[in-house]
C-alpha cells in the first residue's frame, strides 16, 4: 500500500487531497459573515460538525498555533519528480533517518496550497466589494498574511503526520510528492530557504511501472504506443522544468538507477546534503529499513506483482518489457533527453 496523509483535523483520512475532489466550502458557509480564517478552513472540506467545533474553540485554535514553534522553526526539504520515479522508496528511506521526518504525498503543494489561496482571493475580493459591506467591516489578507496562513497550515498537515515522533532529534521535516517538482515557484514562496531533491527514472521504466499502475484510470481506447509517446512527453517537460525551476545551491538530483546501483553511497550523499548525519551504522540502518524486500512485504527484486506500489524493484526492464513500436514511440519524443541525461538509446543503428 502507499503511503496516506490524515487531514488537518487529526481524525479524517485525505482521499479528497488525493482524487482531486474540490475543496470549496459550501455556499452557505461561505457567504455566512465569519471571521477571515473560519472562511479559510472551510475550504479544507472539513464536515460540518468539525468546522462548528472549530469555530467554538478560538481559545484552543490560538493554543495550538503558539504550540507548534517547534515544527514551524524547522528546516524543510521537497521532494518531487515523475510519477513511479522512486519518489517513495526515496521518502521511505529518508524518514528511516533517526533526524529527519519526511512525509508521504500531501499534495499540499499542488493541490492544497492553491485551493487555499483562491478562497482567501475570493474573500478578499469579496471584503472590497461595497455592495457586500453592510456594516463597517475588515479588509481582506494581505500577501504577508496568505504566506504566513499557507505555512501555519503546512505545519499543521506535518503536525497531524509525525506520531509519536520524537521531534527532540529532529532536525528537519520533508514531504513527497511527485508533482513538487512543477510546484517550485510556490514552495520558494512559501519556503525560501526549502532544499529540493528531484528524482529522476529512465522515462521507459517509468512508463512500464506507470501504465501498469494506473491503467485502469486511463481512457480504454488509449493504446500501450500512445501511452508510451504521451509519458515520453512529460518525461521530458517536466524534468526540464524542474531542472531549470530549481534553486542550484539548494537542491540535488538523485537517478534511480544510482540509487539502485549502489543505494549506501547515494544514501551517504542526501544525507550529506540535508545536514544530517552521514555515520555509516545510521545510513545502513535505513537503507535496510527502505529496502525493496522491506517494502514489498518480502519479496525479492524481479519478483513482479502488478497491484503493488512496489511492483518490480529493478532497472532496465524495458528491455525485456519494450517492444519494438513501444521503443520508438518513447525515443522518437525523448531520444535527445536520454542521452543527455545519460541513458542508452535501445534503437538498433541502421548504419
Amino acid at each position: 500500500m502507499r503511503p496516506t496523509l490524515r487531514g488537518p483535523d487529526g481524525a479524517i483520512e485525505a482521499p479528497w487531497i488525493l482524487a482531486g475532489h474540490p475543496l470549496e466550502p459550501d455556499a452557505s458557509f461561505r457567504h455566512k459573515v465569519l471571521p477571515s480564517i473560519a472562511v479559510c478552513w472551510g475550504a479544507l472540506a472539513i464536515e460540518k460538525p468539525v468546522r462548528k467545533a472549530f469555530m467554538t474553540s478560538i481559545p484552543e485554535f490560538l493554543e495550538m498555533v503558539t504550540s507548534f514553534d517547534g515544527v514551524s522553526e524547522m528546516p524543510v526539504f521537497f521532494i518531487g519528480g515523475l510519477p513511479r520515479s522512486g519518489t517513495t522508496w526515496l521518502q521511505q528511506l529518508i524518514d528511516a533517518h533517526p533526524e529527519v521526518v519526511c512525509l508521504g504525498e500531501s499534495q499540499f503543494m499542488s493541490g492544497l496550497s492553491g485551493q487555499l489561496g483562491r478562497v482567501v482571493a475570493n474573500h478578499s475580493e469579496r471584503r472590497g466589494e461595497d455592495a457586500a459591506v453592510w456594516a463597517p467591516a475588515s479588509r481582506g489578507f494581505q500577501r504577508g498574511g496568505v504566506v504566513r496562513l499557507m505555512r501555519v497550515a503546512y505545519v499543521e498537515l506535518v503536525r497531524a503526520n509525525i506520531g509519536d515522533r520524537d521531534l527532540s532529534r529532529t532536525a528537519l521535516i520533508g514531504e513527497k510528492t511527485p508533482e513538487n517538482i512543477m510546484h517550485l515557484g510556490r514552495i520558494y514562496a512559501l519556503f525560501p530557504k526549502a532544499k529540493f531533491i528531484h528524482v529522476m527514472r529512465d522515462g521507459r521504466d517509468g512508463a512500464i511501472s506507470a501504465w501498469s499502475r494506473f491503467r485502469a484510470k486511463l481512457p480504454a481506447e488509449m493504446s500501450w504506443e500512445e501511452y508510451v509517446g504521451w509519458y515520453a512527453k512529460e518525461w521530458v517537460e517536466r524534468n526540464r522544468k524542474g531542472l531549470a525551476d530549481c534553486n542550484p545551491g539548494a537542491s540535488i538530483l538523485v537517478q534511480y538507477e544510482t540509487l539502485h546501483r549502489d543505494t549506501l553511497a547515494e544514501a551517504t550523499r542526501i544525507f550529506e546534503f540535508l545536514g544530517v548525519s552521514s555515520d555509516s551504522e545510521i545510513v545502513a540502518q535505513a537503507v535496510s529499513a527502505a529496502s525493496f524486500e522491506a517494502l514489498s512485504g518480502g519479496r525479492r527484486q524481479g519478483q513482479v506483482d502488478p497491484k503493488s506500489h512496489y511492483r518490480r524493484g529493478e532497472v532496465e526492464g524495458w528491455r525485456t518489457e519494450f517492444d519494438e513500436a513501444a521503443l520508438a514511440a518513447f525515443e522518437s519524443v525523448a531520444g535527445d533527453a536520454l542521452a543527455e541525461w545519460g541513458y542508452p538509446s535501445g534503437l538498433v543503428s541502421s548504419a
